[in-house]
């Protein structure tokens, strides 16, 4: 096991009023390419990024484009991790984190007026509340959304969520891509 540097996390060079928290980079074999946050081939973040602006976006360079147009900071929770098992790959359960992304988004929120932080999954969540917001020294309200998790392996704990099951009685067609999309659309303000 070998501890992994975030490869993406830097400050922005814009003004940001949202934070879209993650968890930590998947890794590909030590060589990202055109990959860029929640970027694996199963998770559906851009996906729902895309649906949510009504935008397509094929390079990174034009997600980029847009996270500052619509003045979104995206980061992770972790800077260094280790992966427990090498087969289980992507899977937040396999992360141990060594380091948070305290500095860095104290320093986001020092030069800018954030309004909120969106977390890809509760247990992002959790991180943000346990482990990072303590060490913050923040001058702001801010609202703290919990998104669901864009990985596939979520659509279990959807498909259990009381929410998801009073609209899938109304329309039998519903998924957990559309409930997803809805949450996402929400906490963004669309």
């Amino acid at each position: 096991m070998e501890i992994e540097n975030h490869p993406f996390i830097k400050l922005p060079d814009y003004k940001v009023d949202k934070i879209i928290l993650g968890s930590f980079a998947c890794l590909k074999k030590g060589s990202y390419g055109e990959w860029f946050y929640l970027a694996s081939g199963k998770s559906h973040f851009w996906r729902l990024i895309e649906k949510t602006f009504e935008k397509v976006l094929p390079t990174t360079q034009e997600k980029k484009d847009l996270m500052k147009e619509k003045q979104i900071w995206l980061t992770d929770v972790a800077t260094q991790a280790i992966r427990k098992k090498e087969n289980h790959g992507c899977l937040d359960t396999n992360l141990k984190i060594i380091k948070y992304n305290i500095n860095f988004i104290q320093k986001v929120f020092d030069s800018n007026h954030i309004e909120k932080v969106l977390c890809t999954s509760v247990w992002v969540a959790e991180l943000w509340e346990k482990k990072i917001t303590p060490k913050l020294s923040l001058s702001q309200d801010l609202e703290l959304i919990r998104l669901p998790s864009p990985s596939p392996m979520a659509d279990r704990a959807i498909r259990n969520n009381d929410e998801y099951k009073k609209l899938l009685e109304t329309d039998k067609n519903f998924n957990t891509f559309q409930f997803r999309l809805q949450k996402f659309k929400e906490g963004l303000g669309i």
